[in-house]
């Protein structure tokens, strides 16, 4: 678990292990009064990096830390 703060604004990364073995990674972020949740999913072309995600406050922005057709960012705006 990852945890990022800025102010009021913070992040909670959540690494995890599917029913296969599989790693994975989730992201739930807390900025200006809105909850989301990230998730990036699939491969990176370059086989050192790894397709999860990345918060930066300022500006506050979501990305996945590769840049691959096969790595896909989910935002689901939470309640």
């Amino acid at each position: 678990m990852e945890i990022g703060q800025e102010g009021e604004n913070y992040y909670i990364l959540y690494g995890y292990t599917t029913s296969t073995g599989d790693l994975g990674t989730i992201m739930y972020v807390y900025a200006a009064g809105t909850k989301t949740q990230i998730d990036c999913d699939g491969s990176c072309d370059n086989p050192g990096e790894t397709c999860r995600e990345r918060y930066i406050f300022n500006p506050p922005s979501a990305e996945c830390t590769c840049q691959s057709k096969n790595c896909k960012m989910t935002v689901t705006k939470l309640d």
